[in-house]
């Protein structure tokens, strides 16, 4: 009897993990560098679209996004004395990008 019990419960919690992934988006990290011709730029703000994620760059230029869902996005890039600029990028897998912004 405490066999069966074990091997039910053991089936039952199996079915639950299986589930919980079930209908879970698809998540990937977009990661890049940001430019001023050959410099990199720090403290870049990058912000993603109707996503509250704000991150700059690091001292090399570098960001990363993390848990950015798979599809399109807007991400945005601006710094005192540059141009702002924006653009789009359809994330299908973990990705990594460069961009060049202009001073002002």
């Amino acid at each position: 009897m405490k066999q069966l019990i074990l091997i039910l419960a053991l089936a039952l919690t199996t079915g639950l993990v299986a589930n919980n992934n079930e209908g879970k988006a698809k998540l990937a990290v977009v990661k890049g560098k940001v430019l001023d011709n050959q410099e990199s730029l720090t403290g870049v703000k990058v912000m993603v679209d109707n996503v509250p994620t704000t991150v700059y760059t690091d001292f090399d230029g570098n960001f990363f996004i993390n848990n950015l869902t798979i599809g399109k996005h807007t991400l945005s890039f601006s710094l005192v004395a540059y141009e702002s600029k924006v653009i789009e990028i359809d994330v299908t897998a973990s990705q990594n990008i460069e961009v060049k912004l202009d001073s002002k």
